[in-house]
């Protein structure tokens, strides 16, 4: 016990150091910070040193997702926090659009399109093709806009305020939405063995049951921790209280079977807009909101650390392709997804409604794959090569979504990394960083 104990300290020391100068040096080439935190983790995996958990071992996948899953459900909060309900309304019609139209559509057109591909990749059997290319769109459609701040905050610029909340509204429900439509609709069917997809009325209870619970369960939490921030009011309390909302939410959503993501989200906007629940707001953010982003960049490190150890070389080397065409396919429908669901705003009778082609272009090309893809590929692979009866299509098509999502996470994020600040630039859509 204690030389496993000694294994994942090391392990976690050893990941927290250099994954703290992989974040740096990020900021330096203006590249997302998971980038070089999960090449990180694929040094590591291949070097193999000795004193470190063994990445070759199959649980190592299992210790991934839960640290991944934490990680998800922090950064859910901190969106959650990040977002003014005032702000958001202000622009509520795009963020609908984009968020709920834009994600279904983007899913839909990713689904067929790969759909026509599958057929020929590495010679996919036939029950997968339909339902497994939808699942694989579902799972790659969420964005992650922390990474477009801070590539932006690093080269001396920030974006301008409406499309930061725009792409923060857009990630925060789109998450939700992709980690609905995999869990609940497409990954069960697959599991089964179905090769059509199947509407029944389970799947809409389940769905309403999720949705409300986890909105009931993060609004009742926060509710319960501004009451004791507002008996207590100090600043490392604060951080604490906030913090335990997400212990809480991680041990209570699976017991009465909701969504953890919609109650974390819930839960960091009701923490940071207790007015909207006839609560005062007798906390002020200087303390709370640096201590949430440097537990993001933390929990991040180790989560996409742990990431990078899975890329296998055989079957990286083997799929590598996949995730090229992949990361392709999605730049390309995500651009063309936000200028056709965003048309209708040019005959708005609100100007703030109306995005230009450069907002539009902008949208498009922030559309990061970050922490929420890793996580459905990651969750599709262990829950269908844990069947007992595992047969080698499953094997086959769980290496497909795991490595094809990971790979699509790192190219796609070097390449529109090194672009975005370039081109946010030349479109004006950014505002100086004064701070």
């Amino acid at each position: 016990m204690a030389s496993e104990l000694s294994l994942i300290l090391n392990t976690f020391g050893i990941m927290l150091f250099f994954g703290t100068l992989a974040g740096v040096f990020s900021e330096k080439i203006n590249i997302p910070r998971m980038i070089p935190m999960i090449v990180l983790g694929i040094i590591l995996s291949f070097i193999k040193p000795e004193g470190l958990i063994n990445f070759s071992d199959s649980s190592t996948k299992e210790t991934t997702l839960v640290v991944a899953e934490i990680a998800l459900l922090i950064v859910l909060f901190q969106e959650g926090m990040h977002l003014s309900l005032h702000r958001v309304k202000e622009n509520i019609i795009p963020i609908i659009i984009l968020a709920i139209v834009g994600t279904i559509f983007t899913a839909t057109l990713t689904g067929f399109t790969i759909y026509s591909f599958s057929s020929s990749i590495n010679e996919l059997s036939v029950e997968y093709i339909f339902l497994g290319s939808l699942l694989m769109a579902a799972i790659v459609v969420p964005t992650d806009p922390a990474a477009t701040f801070s590539i932006l905050r690093s080269s001396g610029s920030k974006v301008k305020t409406n499309l930061e909340t725009i792409l923060g509204g857009e990630s925060a429900l789109n998450d939700v939405i992709a980690i609905m439509l995999v869990i609940i609709i497409l990954l069960p069917q697959v599991e089964n063995g179905n090769t059509s997809l199947i509407f029944s009325p389970i799947f809409i209870l389940i769905a309403i049951w999720q949705l409300i619970g986890g909105i009931l369960l993060g609004t009742i939490i926060s509710i319960i921790a501004l009451i004791f921030i507002s008996r207590i009011n100090r600043d490392n309390e604060n951080a604490a209280i906030s913090l335990a909302c997400i212990f809480a939410i991680f041990a209570i959503a699976p017991i009465i079977n909701v969504s953890y993501a919609i109650a974390a989200l819930t839960g960091g906007i009701v923490l940071s807009n207790p007015h909207y629940v006839m609560m005062k707001r007798k906390y002020t953010d200087k303390f709370l909101t640096p201590f949430w982003n440097k537990l993001v960049y933390l929990v991040e490190i180790f989560a996409f650390t742990f990431v990078g150890t899975l890329f296998e070389f055989e079957n990286f080397n083997r799929y590598f392709s996949i995730g090229i065409i992949l990361s392709i396919i999605v730049i390309i429908i995500r651009i063309l997804s936000v200028y056709i669901t965003t048309g209708p705003l040019d005959f708005s009778h609100k100007t703030q409604d109306i995005l230009s082609g450069k907002d539009r272009l902008f949208i498009a090309l922030a559309g990061f794959k970050g922490l929420t893809t890793a996580v459905l590929g990651l969750l599709t692979y262990v829950n269908l090569t844990s069947a007992e009866n595992l047969t080698p299509k499953d094997q086959q098509f769980s290496n497909i979504v795991l490595f094809g999502s990971l790979t699509l996470i790192l190219i796609s994020g070097t390449i529109q990394g090194l672009l975005l600040p370039i081109i946010s630039k030349r479109m004006g859509v950014y505002e100086e960083n004064q701070e």
